[in-house]
C-alpha cells in the first residue's frame, strides 16, 4: 500500500521532466540552453541542457513558478510493509529530499516522432538524503520497532535509471502530449539510517536498532525500495501531465 499527499508543486522529483520540457520551450529564462528536434545531435544537445539546468534549478525558475530544487518536499508519504525483512508500515510527514541537484547525467537518449516522445536516462548522485518526521510500529528483521520522531536516511552513490514515454492527443484543435508510462529505478551503493526517539526514547534500544538497520541496509532497502520508486513515479506522471496538458506540442518542439 502506498499513499501520497501532494498539496503544492513538488521539488526536484520532477526536475528531469522540467528540464526536458523547458529545454524545448521558446521563452526560456536567459542562460538556459535550448534544443531543436531536427538537430542531428538531438540527444546529446538535450543531455547537455539537462546537466546544465540541474545547477540552475537550485534556486527555481520564478517565471515558470518552479520552486527551488533544494529540497524536494512531499508533505506526507506512507510506505507499506515489504514481503520479507520489513513488516512495518512507515508513515512520514514533512518529507524533504536533498542532493538531487548534484546528479551527473550518464546515458541519455531522447527520441521524437509525430506521435510519441521517449526519454531513457541514467544518472549518478554522490548522496541523496531525506529528512522527515516518522511514525513506526511493527517489525524489521523479525525484531520489534516502534517510535515516532525525526529521521535522516542517506542513499550514497545512488544510481538512477529513468524512462518516460509520452503520446500525442488532440484538444481544441491542437496537439498535446500525455505520459503513458514511466519508470524510475533507484540503486544505492549504501544506505545509512538514523531514527531518533525509537522505543519511546530508550537510547540503548534505539542505538541497537539503528545499528541493526545499518548492518543489514541492503536487505531492508531491497524489500521496500520499489515503493519509494512508485511514489516518485506517481508524482512525476501527475506533474508531467499537468505541464504537457497546458503546453501545445508545437510549442514544446
Amino acid at each position: 500500500m502506498i499513499a501520497i499527499v501532494v498539496d503544492r508543486m513538488n521539488r526536484g522529483i520532477i526536475t528531469l521532466f522540467l528540464v526536458v520540457a523547458f529545454s524545448y520551450a521558446a521563452k526560456l529564462p536567459s542562460g538556459y540552453q535550448t534544443c531543436k528536434h531536427d538537430d542531428p545531435n538531438f540527444s546529446e544537445c538535450l543531455k547537455t541542457a539537462v546537466q546544465d539546468a540541474f545547477s540552475r534549478l537550485n534556486n527555481g525558475i520564478s517565471t515558470f513558478k518552479v520552486p527551488p530544487l533544494e529540497p524536494v518536499n512531499i508533505p506526507s508519504i506512507t510506505i507499506g510493509e515489504g514481503k520479507g525483512a520489513v513488516n512495518v508500515v512507515q508513515n512520514y510527514k514533512s518529507f524533504d529530499l536533498y542532493g538531487v541537484g548534484t546528479s551527473q547525467i550518464g546515458k541519455f537518449e531522447a527520441k521524437l516522432t509525430d506521435n510519441e516522445f521517449t526519454v531513457e536516462a541514467e544518472a549518478d548522485t554522490p548522496e541523496v538524503r531525506f529528512e522527515a518526521d516518522y511514525s513506526f510500529n511493527g517489525r524489521v528483521l523479525l525484531l520489534p520497532i516502534v517510535g515516532d520522531g525525526k529521521c535522516v536516511v542517506k542513499l550514497q552513490n545512488l544510481k538512477t535509471k529513468f524512462t518516460l514515454r509520452a503520446e500525442s492527443f488532440e484538444k481544441g484543435g491542437k496537439k498535446y502530449l500525455k505520459v503513458k508510462d514511466m519508470t524510475i529505478k533507484l540503486t544505492p551503493g549504501k544506505v545509512i539510517y538514523n531514527f531518533e526517539h525509537l522505543f519511546n526514547g530508550d537510547q540503548r534500544l534505539g542505538e541497537e536498532m539503528n545499528k541493526v538497520l545499518n548492518d543489514n541496509w541492503k536487505e531492508v532497502y531491497n524489500d521496500i525500495g520499489d515503493q519509494y520508486e512508485t511514489v516518485l513515479q506517481e508524482v512525476f506522471i501527475d506533474y508531467a501531465n499537468k505541464i504537457f496538458g497546458h503546453v501545445p506540442y508545437d510549442d514544446l518542439f
